[in-house]
Protein backbone atom coordinates (compact mmCIF):
# COMPACT_ATOMS: atom_id res chain seq x y z
CA UNK A 1 0.00 0.00 0.00
CA UNK A 2 1.48 3.24 -1.34
CA UNK A 3 1.11 6.31 1.32
CA UNK A 4 -0.78 8.12 -1.12
CA UNK A 5 -3.64 4.74 -0.76
CA UNK A 6 -2.85 4.61 2.92
CA UNK A 7 -3.87 8.72 3.36
CA UNK A 8 -6.84 8.09 1.18
CA UNK A 9 -7.91 4.99 2.78
CA UNK A 10 -7.39 6.37 6.71
CA UNK A 11 -9.28 9.79 5.73
CA UNK A 12 -12.36 7.16 4.53
CA UNK A 13 -11.63 5.04 7.25
CA UNK A 14 -11.55 7.78 10.38
CA UNK A 15 -15.04 8.56 10.97
CA UNK A 16 -15.33 4.93 11.77
CA UNK A 17 -17.28 5.53 15.47
CA UNK A 18 -15.53 2.86 17.05
CA UNK A 19 -11.96 4.08 16.55
CA UNK A 20 -10.30 4.93 19.88
CA UNK A 21 -10.19 8.73 20.16
CA UNK A 22 -6.52 8.81 21.08
CA UNK A 23 -5.68 6.95 17.98
CA UNK A 24 -7.94 9.05 15.85
CA UNK A 25 -5.92 12.17 17.19
CA UNK A 26 -2.47 10.29 16.66
CA UNK A 27 -3.46 8.82 12.89
CA UNK A 28 -4.58 12.85 12.30
CA UNK A 29 -1.51 14.14 13.00
CA UNK A 30 0.67 11.10 11.27
CA UNK A 31 -0.68 12.47 8.21
CA UNK A 32 -1.22 15.80 8.89
CA UNK A 33 2.41 16.19 10.04
CA UNK A 34 3.95 14.83 6.71
CA UNK A 35 5.31 11.72 8.66
CA UNK A 36 3.32 9.32 6.21
CA UNK A 37 6.36 10.36 3.39
CA UNK A 38 8.69 8.21 6.28
CA UNK A 39 6.77 5.41 6.36
CA UNK A 40 6.69 2.82 3.83
CA UNK A 41 4.46 -0.10 1.83
CA UNK A 42 5.47 -2.72 4.16
CA UNK A 43 4.45 -0.67 7.30
CA UNK A 44 1.62 0.96 5.48
CA UNK A 45 -0.27 -2.63 5.11
CA UNK A 46 0.23 -3.80 8.67
CA UNK A 47 -0.67 -0.41 10.28
CA UNK A 48 -4.03 -0.79 8.00
CA UNK A 49 -4.51 -4.15 9.61
CA UNK A 50 -3.41 -3.30 12.75
CA UNK A 51 -5.75 0.08 12.98
CA UNK A 52 -8.98 -2.17 11.70
CA UNK A 53 -7.44 -4.77 14.45
CA UNK A 54 -7.60 -2.54 17.16
CA UNK A 55 -10.97 -0.74 16.10
CA UNK A 56 -12.88 -4.57 15.43
CA UNK A 57 -11.55 -5.90 18.71
CA UNK A 58 -10.93 -2.83 20.82
CA UNK A 59 -7.29 -2.62 23.35
CA UNK A 60 -8.11 -5.28 25.57
CA UNK A 61 -7.48 -7.95 23.06
CA UNK A 62 -3.96 -6.58 22.19
CA UNK A 63 -2.09 -9.52 22.42
CA UNK A 64 -4.46 -11.90 21.00
CA UNK A 65 -4.10 -9.28 17.62
CA UNK A 66 -1.69 -6.66 16.34
CA UNK A 67 1.18 -7.31 19.10
CA UNK A 68 1.74 -10.87 16.62
CA UNK A 69 2.00 -8.56 14.03
CA UNK A 70 4.72 -7.00 15.59
CA UNK A 71 7.46 -9.39 17.91
CA UNK A 72 5.23 -11.89 19.29
CA UNK A 73 3.92 -15.01 18.60
CA UNK A 74 2.09 -17.99 20.57
CA UNK A 75 4.07 -21.42 20.55
CA UNK A 76 4.06 -24.39 22.59
CA UNK A 77 6.16 -25.04 25.32
CA UNK A 78 7.30 -28.25 23.47
CA UNK A 79 8.18 -26.19 20.22
CA UNK A 80 12.18 -25.69 19.10
CA UNK A 81 11.73 -21.93 20.53
CA UNK A 82 10.77 -22.87 23.44
CA UNK A 83 13.79 -25.65 23.73
CA UNK A 84 15.76 -23.00 23.31
CA UNK A 85 14.45 -20.49 25.64
CA UNK A 86 14.35 -23.36 28.22
CA UNK A 87 18.05 -23.75 27.89
CA UNK A 88 18.49 -20.33 28.68
CA UNK A 89 15.70 -19.51 31.29
CA UNK A 90 16.00 -22.87 33.14
CA UNK A 91 13.11 -22.51 35.14
CA UNK A 92 10.68 -22.02 32.06
CA UNK A 93 9.37 -25.54 32.29
CA UNK A 94 8.27 -24.91 36.07
CA UNK A 95 6.55 -22.31 34.74
CA UNK A 96 4.47 -23.10 32.24
CA UNK A 97 2.83 -26.60 31.76
CA UNK A 98 3.38 -28.97 28.68
CA UNK A 99 1.23 -28.07 25.57
CA UNK A 100 0.00 -24.58 26.86
CA UNK A 101 0.17 -21.90 24.22
CA UNK A 102 2.98 -19.01 25.78
CA UNK A 103 4.10 -15.88 24.49
CA UNK A 104 7.65 -15.18 24.08
CA UNK A 105 7.93 -11.66 24.21
CA UNK A 106 8.77 -10.91 27.69
CA UNK A 107 11.36 -13.88 27.37
CA UNK A 108 13.37 -11.67 24.37
CA UNK A 109 13.00 -9.03 26.38
CA UNK A 110 14.64 -10.27 28.77
CA UNK A 111 17.22 -11.66 26.92
CA UNK A 112 17.96 -8.17 25.18
CA UNK A 113 17.89 -6.70 28.69
CA UNK A 114 20.30 -8.91 29.80
CA UNK A 115 22.52 -8.25 26.82
CA UNK A 116 22.62 -4.58 27.70
CA UNK A 117 23.29 -4.72 31.38
CA UNK A 118 26.57 -7.41 30.76
CA UNK A 119 27.88 -4.23 29.05
CA UNK A 120 26.98 -1.15 29.62
CA UNK A 121 26.78 0.72 33.36
CA UNK A 122 23.47 1.50 33.97
CA UNK A 123 24.61 3.32 36.91
CA UNK A 124 25.64 5.77 33.93
CA UNK A 125 22.36 5.45 31.97
CA UNK A 126 19.32 8.12 33.53
CA UNK A 127 17.47 7.93 30.23
CA UNK A 128 16.67 5.36 27.61
CA UNK A 129 15.22 6.04 24.11
CA UNK A 130 13.80 3.14 21.90
CA UNK A 131 13.07 3.80 18.63
CA UNK A 132 10.28 1.29 17.05
CA UNK A 133 9.10 0.25 20.56
CA UNK A 134 5.89 -1.99 18.89
CA UNK A 135 3.87 -3.11 21.84
CA UNK A 136 5.82 -1.76 24.52
CA UNK A 137 7.40 -5.26 25.76
CA UNK A 138 10.88 -3.67 26.18
CA UNK A 139 10.22 -0.87 28.09
CA UNK A 140 7.71 -3.22 30.16
CA UNK A 141 11.09 -4.89 30.85
CA UNK A 142 13.71 -2.12 31.51
CA UNK A 143 11.16 -0.41 33.62
CA UNK A 144 9.87 -3.28 35.83
CA UNK A 145 13.29 -4.12 36.89
CA UNK A 146 15.09 -0.35 36.39
CA UNK A 147 11.59 2.19 37.65
CA UNK A 148 13.66 4.95 38.40
CA UNK A 149 15.04 5.31 34.90
CA UNK A 150 13.30 7.46 32.33
CA UNK A 151 12.19 5.85 29.34
CA UNK A 152 11.17 7.73 26.05
CA UNK A 153 9.00 5.48 23.45
CA UNK A 154 9.43 6.80 19.38
CA UNK A 155 7.07 5.61 17.20
CA UNK A 156 4.68 5.73 14.60
CA UNK A 157 0.98 4.87 15.03
CA UNK A 158 -0.48 2.84 15.77
CA UNK A 159 2.37 1.40 17.60
CA UNK A 160 2.42 4.88 19.65
CA UNK A 161 -0.84 3.93 20.76
CA UNK A 162 -0.82 0.55 21.94
CA UNK A 163 2.11 1.26 23.77
CA UNK A 164 1.08 4.42 25.39
CA UNK A 165 -2.18 2.50 26.45
CA UNK A 166 -0.51 -0.72 27.18
CA UNK A 167 2.09 1.16 29.89
CA UNK A 168 -0.06 3.59 31.17
CA UNK A 169 -1.84 0.59 31.98
CA UNK A 170 0.92 -1.25 33.82
CA UNK A 171 2.79 1.43 35.48
CA UNK A 172 0.15 3.46 36.69
CA UNK A 173 2.35 4.99 39.64
CA UNK A 174 4.97 6.45 37.20
CA UNK A 175 4.47 10.02 35.45
CA UNK A 176 3.62 10.04 32.06
CA UNK A 177 4.19 12.30 29.19
CA UNK A 178 1.51 10.98 26.70
CA UNK A 179 1.81 12.58 22.61
CA UNK A 180 0.79 15.52 22.21
CA UNK A 181 1.67 17.84 19.34
CA UNK A 182 4.31 20.39 20.18
CA UNK A 183 6.13 22.86 18.03
CA UNK A 184 9.66 23.63 20.48
CA UNK A 185 10.49 21.95 23.13
CA UNK A 186 10.21 24.83 25.44
CA UNK A 187 6.17 24.09 25.37
CA UNK A 188 7.05 20.27 27.13
CA UNK A 189 10.57 20.57 28.77
CA UNK A 190 8.90 21.39 32.33
CA UNK A 191 6.26 18.21 31.86
CA UNK A 192 9.55 16.03 29.97
CA UNK A 193 11.62 16.85 33.05
CA UNK A 194 9.09 15.26 35.60
CA UNK A 195 7.94 12.18 33.54
CA UNK A 196 9.19 8.62 33.87
CA UNK A 197 7.97 8.04 30.39
CA UNK A 198 7.44 9.65 27.43
CA UNK A 199 5.84 9.29 24.21
CA UNK A 200 6.66 11.20 21.13
CA UNK A 201 6.44 10.88 17.13
CA UNK A 202 10.01 10.29 15.05
CA UNK A 203 9.67 14.25 14.03
CA UNK A 204 9.24 15.12 17.56
CA UNK A 205 12.59 13.10 18.58
CA UNK A 206 14.67 16.02 16.26
CA UNK A 207 13.07 18.73 18.42
CA UNK A 208 14.67 17.15 21.76
CA UNK A 209 17.84 18.80 22.99
CA UNK A 210 21.28 16.94 22.31
CA UNK A 211 22.64 15.03 24.73
CA UNK A 212 18.92 14.51 26.55
CA UNK A 213 19.29 10.40 26.57
CA UNK A 214 22.10 7.98 27.23
CA UNK A 215 20.95 4.93 25.85
CA UNK A 216 18.95 4.37 22.88
CA UNK A 217 17.55 1.07 21.57
CA UNK A 218 16.52 -0.37 18.22
CA UNK A 219 15.15 -3.26 17.96
CA UNK A 220 13.44 -5.25 15.64
CA UNK A 221 13.14 -2.05 13.21
CA UNK A 222 15.67 -0.85 11.26
CA UNK A 223 16.20 -3.44 9.00
CA UNK A 224 12.39 -2.51 7.45
CA UNK A 225 13.43 0.94 6.85
CA UNK A 226 15.20 2.30 3.62
CA UNK A 227 19.07 2.73 4.17
CA UNK A 228 18.22 6.57 4.55
CA UNK A 229 15.96 6.61 7.23
CA UNK A 230 18.69 4.08 8.83
CA UNK A 231 21.49 6.92 8.69
CA UNK A 232 18.72 9.61 10.19
CA UNK A 233 18.82 7.33 13.11
CA UNK A 234 22.22 6.71 13.62
CA UNK A 235 22.70 10.53 13.73
CA UNK A 236 20.04 10.59 16.25
CA UNK A 237 21.60 8.42 18.21
CA UNK A 238 24.63 10.08 18.39
CA UNK A 239 23.53 13.17 18.84
CA UNK A 240 21.36 12.23 21.54
CA UNK A 241 23.11 9.19 23.57
CA UNK A 242 26.02 7.53 24.92
CA UNK A 243 25.06 3.91 23.96
CA UNK A 244 23.58 2.15 21.12
CA UNK A 245 21.91 -1.54 20.87
CA UNK A 246 20.31 -2.90 18.22
CA UNK A 247 18.87 -6.10 16.99
CA UNK A 248 18.26 -6.71 13.37
CA UNK A 249 18.10 -9.76 10.79
CA UNK A 250 21.65 -11.11 9.84
CA UNK A 251 20.02 -10.70 5.77
CA UNK A 252 16.54 -8.44 4.83
CA UNK A 253 14.90 -7.95 1.50
CA UNK A 254 11.65 -6.36 2.08
CA UNK A 255 9.81 -6.71 -1.81
CA UNK A 256 7.19 -4.43 -1.37
CA UNK A 257 9.91 -1.04 -0.64
CA UNK A 258 12.90 -2.90 -2.34
CA UNK A 259 14.97 -2.27 0.73
CA UNK A 260 17.83 -4.94 1.45
CA UNK A 261 20.06 -5.08 4.62
CA UNK A 262 22.94 -6.72 5.86
CA UNK A 263 24.45 -7.11 9.11
CA UNK A 264 27.80 -4.93 7.65
CA UNK A 265 25.35 -2.74 6.03
CA UNK A 266 23.92 -0.15 8.79
CA UNK A 267 26.07 3.04 8.65
CA UNK A 268 28.09 2.61 11.92
CA UNK A 269 29.73 5.85 12.70
CA UNK A 270 34.14 4.98 12.39
CA UNK A 271 34.78 6.44 15.71
CA UNK A 272 32.16 4.49 17.56
CA UNK A 273 33.65 1.35 20.47
CA UNK A 274 32.55 -1.80 19.41
CA UNK A 275 31.14 -3.43 22.49
CA UNK A 276 29.51 -6.49 20.78
CA UNK A 277 28.74 -7.64 17.41
CA UNK A 278 26.80 -11.25 17.33
CA UNK A 279 24.69 -13.57 16.44
CA UNK A 280 21.31 -13.99 18.51
CA UNK A 281 20.76 -17.53 19.65
CA UNK A 282 17.21 -16.42 19.92
CA UNK A 283 16.09 -16.21 17.07
CA UNK A 284 18.48 -17.64 15.30
CA UNK A 285 18.37 -15.58 12.34
CA UNK A 286 18.86 -12.28 14.00
CA UNK A 287 21.99 -10.19 15.22
CA UNK A 288 22.20 -8.05 17.59
CA UNK A 289 25.40 -5.40 17.94
CA UNK A 290 25.90 -2.73 20.71
CA UNK A 291 28.33 0.14 20.43
CA UNK A 292 29.67 3.35 22.64
CA UNK A 293 29.57 6.68 20.28
CA UNK A 294 30.38 9.08 22.81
Amino acid sequence: MTNQEFSDWWLSYRSNPKIPEQLREMEDYFIDSGLLVYSSNFWNDYNKLNIIQLTDYGFDNFKQTVTKNYFTWAVTIDHPYANNLKKLVPNLKMLFSTGKRVSQDIFNSLLEYLSVIYHCPMNEVSTIIEIGAGSGRTAFCFLSLNPDKKYVIVDFPPALYVSQTYLLDVFKDLKVMSFRPFESFDEIADEYSKANIVFLTPDQLGKIPDHIGDLFLAIDCLHEMKAARVAHYFDEAERLCSYIYYKCWKDTYVASDNVRHSEDSYPVHPHWKLIFKQPCVIPADFFHAFYKMN
